[in-house]
């Protein structure tokens, strides 16, 4: 992974493979090209998931609140949190104008781009500065057509949609 988003855009795609393989067809010069490698967030899968204030109350054995329109319980899957830190850390720098969220068209790739959005979002605001996070459409995966793809899908919704892309 790169320290710094030096560069005009942060692309953010689920896995390592990925985010290699479009490192080599995207201009390196205005791209920084990242995976989160899957999952970053869910429901806790048991009590030691469970934030420790949390713990015993109706909320945190449910995983939901029902009092407040049954708002789920998110937490940072295990072994996520560094990796959370560094897509934040690279969306907050200086000089990062636009983050892309490329995750893959189907029902788990949209909730990975809801997380991802839903945490550098946060990021932003607690820093105060940094790029808002932008759903990109998926790109053709071989040739000069990706960056192309990558670029024509940019910007079409500022959050991941619930339903696919076309």
């Amino acid at each position: 992974g790169s320290e710094m988003c030096i560069r005009d855009r942060l692309l953010i795609v689920e896995s390592p493979t990925k985010a290699r393989t479009l490192a080599k067809f995207l201009p390196a010069a205005e791209y920084v090209v990242e995976s989160c490698a899957g999952h970053v967030r869910d429901l806790p899968s048991s009590a030691a998931d469970v934030p420790a204030p949390l713990r015993g109350t109706e909320y945190g054995r449910l995983g939901v609140d029902v009092a407040r329109d049954f708002r789920p319980l998110y937490v940072t899957t295990k072994g996520k949190a560094p990796v959370l830190a560094r897509l934040a850390k690279l969306a907050t720098d200086a000089g990062c104008a636009r983050v892309l969220l490329a995750t893959d068209e189907d029902r788990e790739g949209e909730a990975i781009a809801w997380h991802l959005r839903e945490h550098l979002e946060a990021a932003r605001a607690r820093r105060a500065r940094g790029a808002p996070a932008a759903r990109a459409r998926r790109a053709p995966r071989r040739g000069g057509g990706v960056a192309a793809g990558v670029a024509a899908g940019v910007g079409a919704r500022r959050a991941p949609a619930r339903r696919r892309l076309r």
